[in-house]
């Protein structure tokens, strides 16, 4: 009878739990939603529409504004992209020097 009862009641629970839905319409990849708290998964260029429609709280006061995917933005970005590239280059072949000098001297004075 106690097992009958809490099926039951778990039952009535479970039934009651599924028809709260919280509607929605943001752009988002996965939703959870509870009355203490809500989770929201968003997804790249969704997730820069959503902070530009002003969907999301906490990203400043940007309600209709548009985010700036330019192709200069792009360019410029690939720019120092490369200039950063070729500033890692010089730095390992400055490196490289000072190692093969190292090793010379020390072969100097070894000899």
């Amino acid at each position: 009878m106690r097992g009958q009862v809490i099926f039951i009641s778990l039952l009535a629970l479970t039934t009651a739990a599924a028809g709260q839905k919280v509607p929605h319409n943001l752009p988002v990849l996965f939703q959870y939603s509870e009355p203490g708290h809500n989770v929201a998964v968003f997804r790249g260029a969704q997730l820069k529409q959503a902070i530009a429609a002003g969907l999301v709280p906490g990203f400043g006061n940007r309600a209709g504004k548009k985010i700036d995917t330019s192709a200069a933005d792009m360019e410029a970005d690939k720019a120092a992209a490369a200039a950063r590239a070729a500033a890692d280059a010089r730095a390992r072949a400055a490196a490289a020097k000072a190692a093969a000098d190292a090793r010379a001297a020390a072969a100097a004075r070894a000899a």
